[in-house]
């Protein structure tokens, strides 16, 4: 359930590879919005990040190395989708690794830089590529920057030339009812996220688990848990034993599960989609705080230890998780 650290998200920049950093680019996000103006909407730092994670990770990529350019390029489209050109304005004079460079209309040139951005056979690519030289062809365009190359070749390669020509609905028919507006940045609100959290646990809901509601950015659930503030209500004291925490943070997980299964189906029936998925998002901000006032683990044992609790809140954890983050 926890993803595998030995293959993580790997990015080039200045000829050096480096492990993506969520956190790092979560705080540039946050400072870009704050120059903008824009202090209310800081919140969706932490879905924006979350949404270039998920693309990143779940890339058809088999080895998950992406240049940086490629990372900036991804949070610039999603901040301008969805109206925020000011923050991307900002977030781009921060960025000095983006492509700035005009390069050649020849087939050499496109195929270059599209089999650097995308993944696919070779026939694929071949085509993606000769239908983007076409275009720039028709234009009379002889340089083009790697950024028009690149949509030009989204827009075909989401093309589905063999997709049947939709039927207009006769007058008759009425449309399809309007999905709930719950607000206007959320699906779910976190005042009805609460509601789905099951009792069985004093105290679970409130300090000791943050919620999140569900975002139009990017829908996912995500839940923080607080362990020291779980073994404050437990009377825990220093130091415990793995045996004792094992079968208390199974419960949590098992809590957590229900927790989410309930979310999911608030998310369901009310975007009426039954097959929806949400991917599912647990951290723990103060494992290390925990780990060394309960654990009395020492800075060199930390990392080992981290794996074991997380293990032993997965294990109580029967649906999929996307990821258990232990930080903020």
């Amino acid at each position: 359930m926890i993803q595998s650290a030995t293959h993580p998200v790997l990015l080039l920049s200045g000829g050096e590879q480096q492990i993506f950093d969520p956190g790092e680019l979560r705080e540039e996000l946050v400072r870009c919005f704050l120059g903008a103006g824009l202090e209310e909407s800081c919140y969706l730092a932490g879905d924006i990040v979350l949404a270039v994670e998920y693309a990143l990770e779940h890339s058809d990529r088999l080895d998950k190395v992406f240049s940086r350019a490629e990372l900036d390029d991804m949070v610039v489209r999603i901040l301008e989708n969805t109206g925020y050109g000011e923050v991307s304005r900002l977030y781009r004079r921060g960025t000095p690794d983006r492509v700035r460079t005009a390069c050649s209309v020849t087939p050499e040139g496109v195929g270059l830089i599209l089999r650097k951005y995308f993944a696919g056979s070779e026939e694929h690519l071949t085509t993606l590529s000769g239908q983007v030289l076409a275009a720039l062809n028709a234009l009379r365009i002889r340089e083009a920057s790697p950024e028009l190359m690149v949509e030009l070749a989204r827009h075909y390669d989401a093309a589905d030339p063999e997709a049947p020509v939709p039927v207009p609905l006769p007058v008759s028919v009425p449309a399809p009812a309007k999905v709930r507006k719950v607000d206007e940045n959320f699906i779910l609100t976190l005042e009805e996220i609460r509601t789905a959290f099951p009792a069985g646990l004093p105290g679970l809901e409130g300090n000791i688990c943050r919620l999140h509601g569900i975002g139009r950015l990017f829908p996912s659930v995500r839940i923080a848990f607080f362990l020291t503030r779980f073994a404050e209500m437990k009377a825990w004291e220093a130091p415990v034993l793995e045996m004792m925490i094992q079968p208390e943070l199974v419960e949590v997980g098992r809590i957590l599960t229900e927790a989410r299964h309930r979310i999911l189906g608030m998310y369901r029936e009310v975007t009426g989609k039954p097959d929806a998925v949400l991917p599912f998002y647990l951290s723990v901000p103060d494992m290390d705080d925990f780990l060394a006032s309960y654990l009395q683990c020492s800075t060199e044992g930390l990392e080992p230890l981290r794996k074991t609790v997380c293990d032993m809140l997965a294990s109580g954890i029967t649906v999929p998780l996307e990821k258990i983050r232990t930080g903020i």
